[in-house]
């Protein structure tokens, strides 16, 4: 953390939101539009699955999400 880093937290100074806290990151995702959300979701997903993350289908136990 460099001086201004310490700077603005000793004086509790934010420049939006900090996504590092899982309250304000919670209030930003409820406030997107339905359309982002579904984005963000395909996006971690496919992330996951490139990492080797095995994703299964929660209707059907027996199936993998395949994207």
């Amino acid at each position: 953390m460099n001086r201004k880093q310490r700077r603005d937290l000793k004086y509790r100074r934010s420049k939006g939101t900090n996504l590092n806290d899982p309250e304000q990151a919670q209030e930003m995702l409820e406030s997107l539009p339905d359309a982002t959300l579904v984005a963000g979701i395909n996006n971690s997903l496919g992330i996951l699955q490139k990492r080797g993350v095995i994703i299964s289908d929660w209707d059907n136990k027996k199936g993998n999400f395949t994207g």
